[in-house]
């Protein structure tokens, strides 16, 4: 799966609105190779950092 970084913590953040986030972290757990696309082309905001921390340390684990 390729996806704009922007577009994912921008998914995230609204799946806490309508509490469906575990949901979409798991929609981007499943595929065996997740490119996050744009990565440090611009300034990620405060709040994703930890959406962002979460999805890499649960890949992570996932492949260990």
């Amino acid at each position: 799966m390729v996806t704009p970084i922007s577009e994912l913590l921008h998914n995230l953040n609204a799946a806490k609105v309508d509490n469906t986030y575990y949901q979409k972290v798991d929609y981007y757990l499943k595929p065996d190779l997740l490119v996050l696309d744009e990565l440090g082309f611009k300034r990620l905001p405060g709040y994703s950092a930890d959406d962002f921390f979460e999805i890499i340390s649960k890949r992570y684990k996932k492949g260990s």
